[in-house]
């Protein structure tokens, strides 16, 4: 629990109603709790959806695939993964973000990697290898901003959340499958140990 707890920045997170809405940010002092998170992630916390933005460092990185995205089918993430391991990052994990359907495609660093030169160089990565990453169509996080907090993206685990195959994007878990103590655990293992 720690060790998935120790991943997320807490500082200017970001949340929404679980009834619907836009994300609001909250006040940059405002600090984002392990209970709060634990709630989150348990899918019992009684009215937000929350999120967070880039530290400094982070020792993840994730590729955001809406739902009507172009790049939202079987072809496109296999050229996409290939990418991803012809420059040595050769282990992403691919989940539904929510029930809108979209995917969050994470890459795991064993050590934290500076949020703007990851982001610099993934973007720059898949624009060399034709990918457009643009807002709804591919979005790169971590997002540190020039001149403000940047962008935040929703927590793992929560509501709508599922554990999906890499090579055919079917459902492996829903979120609601896994006790609140297994599924961060289970998160960022290698999906075979999931069928274990």
């Amino acid at each position: 629990m720690a060790e998935f707890l120790g991943l997320f920045h807490r500082y200017s997170y970001i949340y929404k109603s679980k009834f619907g809405g836009e994300w609001f940010s909250a006040q940059e002092k405002w600090c984002l709790s392990d209970t709060e998170i634990l709630k989150a992630i348990a899918c019992e916390h009684p009215k937000f959806i929350l999120g967070t933005r880039a530290a400094k460092a982070s020792r993840f990185a994730v590729l955001d695939i809406d739902a009507g995205s172009k790049y939202h089918n079987s072809k496109s993430l296999e050229k996409l993964v290939a990418t991803l391991s012809a420059a040595g990052l050769k282990e992403s994990r691919l989940y539904r973000s929510s029930f809108s359907g979209g995917w969050h495609l994470y890459i795991f660093f064993e050590e934290p990697i500076s949020s703007k030169d990851l982001r610099r160089q993934l973007v720059r990565l898949l624009e060399l290898s034709g990918f457009v990453v643009a807002k709804g169509v591919l979005e790169v996080f971590p997002c540190p901003g020039e001149r403000s907090l940047g962008n935040g993206i929703r927590l793992p685990l929560q509501e709508g959340f599922a554990f999906l195959d890499l090579a055919t994007q079917e459902v492996q878990y829903e979120r609601e499958e896994l006790s609140p103590t297994k599924a961060p655990g289970d998160f960022h293992r290698p999906s075979e140990r999931l069928r274990q």
